[in-house]
């Protein structure tokens, strides 16, 4: 997908936008110059993988592990439709949120996480921004950008799942004996990045990354 990595915005596409929020995107389109660099170089982007051998370690199950290696197929049963959808309105609460938004935006594509496109995405979800308070983080408030999937026409094409609940603390104090130790751990900004199979490319019409084929 080297040949379609690049930016779909300039900075001065945007005019008269408030200091504060102009600080932001600046810094952002210099964050995606650096990320499309990288890209076109080594053909991926710049944020860290876990491969095949480290989730086995962590003991993640043989076939999700071999999909760090081999590729993961995509479940897709047809192409998904091409439209946008706008972000949902509580981003544009007031400009404090929506300086939220792409402050968390600039994160991810800091982290490598984001790879900047030359044309817009050809599905793109309603987006929002969920608030949390952590004692982790600099101001006191972890923020996540949200997108609905269900909205963007992605999951009906998706295959079908078993939907599994998590278990009360009750049943999980149940399930302990005697003696028993219970940790729970959250790794921060742990991605699954899955690479696709050459041949789920050429359904979705892409170029493979590395062959171009």
């Amino acid at each position: 997908m080297a040949d379609t990595v690049g930016h779909f915005w300039e900075p001065q596409n945007f005019q008269d936008l408030p200091a504060a929020l102009r600080v932001v995107l600046d810094e952002t389109f210099i964050e995606e110059e650096r990320e499309i660099a990288h890209v076109l170089e080594h053909q991926f982007p710049s944020g860290a993988k876990l491969s095949a051998a480290g989730a086995r370690q962590l003991g993640v199950s043989s076939d999700r592990a071999e999909a760090w290696g081999s590729g993961s197929a995509l479940p897709f049963k047809s192409t998904p439709p091409r439209f946008a959808r706008k972000p949902y309105s509580l981003v544009y609460t007031n400009l404090e949120t929506l300086i939220w938004v792409c402050v968390e935006i600039l994160r991810v594509v800091k982290l490598g996480k984001a790879m900047p496109w030359k044309r817009m995405p050809w599905i793109l979800s309603p987006t929002a921004i969920v608030f949390k308070a952590s004692p982790f983080e600099d101001d006191g408030m972890k923020k996540r950008i949200v997108c609905d999937c269900t909205a963007s026409g992605v999951n009906p094409h998706l295959a079908e799942h078993r939907e599994m609940s998590l278990p009360t603390i009750l049943r999980l104090l149940q399930s302990m004996g005697k003696d028993y130790f219970m940790a729970k751990s959250d790794l921060k900004d742990l991605f699954y990045n899955f690479p696709v199979r050459q041949a789920d490319w050429t359904f979705l019409g892409f170029s493979h990354p590395v062959t171009g084929q």
